[in-house]
């Protein structure tokens, strides 16, 4: 097992593949994955973040998915099927693709030891100079695709707490 999967990164980015392969038919490939504060804050003009929650002594935090302003249109064309996009489209599409990876990751959560966890409703922005902030001392995992076939696109994970071992 590699480092990698011994982290929750481990879940979400074979969670974000697979969401990827099968809701949009691309190929992400492998990651760069940074964790804490060693690797670049990856925010970009589109963001969709989604909460986790658990029992009290399970996890807490959120995910997001964020990806530039024209890869999230060409996202939002591949999965609508149509050219014409506005921002509630955008919207939409990537909120509906962070939840699908935040469910697709729960399992894989769980068996490391995570709590029961629920999913809040997904929130999206879309427009340049957005900067999100989390609470200090947050644990924080990154990893950012740079797939040819569809751009950048970067997911990154924060928790508050650690695995219960109640898996």
């Amino acid at each position: 097992m590699s480092e990698r999967d011994k982290t929750p990164l481990g879940p979400v980015i074979d969670a974000t593949q697979r969401t990827f392969s099968m809701m949009l038919g691309a190929t992400l490939g492998d990651a760069q994955v940074y964790a804490g504060d060693d690797g670049p804050s990856q925010i970009y003009e589109a963001s969709a973040v989604i909460g986790f929650g658990g029992s009290a002594e399970g996890m807490k935090g959120s995910m997001i998915l964020s990806c530039p302003e024209d890869v999230a249109k060409g996202l939002t064309r591949r999965l609508l099927g149509d050219d014409e996009v506005d921002d509630q489209a955008i919207a939409d599409a990537l909120g509906e693709l962070v939840n699908v990876i935040g469910g697709s990751a729960k399992p894989g959560l769980r068996a490391q030891g995570h709590a029961t966890l629920g999913l809040s409703l997904p929130t999206v922005v879309v427009g340049g100079g957005h900067r999100v902030f989390r609470k200090r001392g947050v644990k924080t995992w990154l990893a950012v695709f740079d797939s040819g076939e569809i751009g950048r696109v970067a997911v990154q994970i924060s928790l508050d707490s650690m695995p219960t071992g109640d898996a």
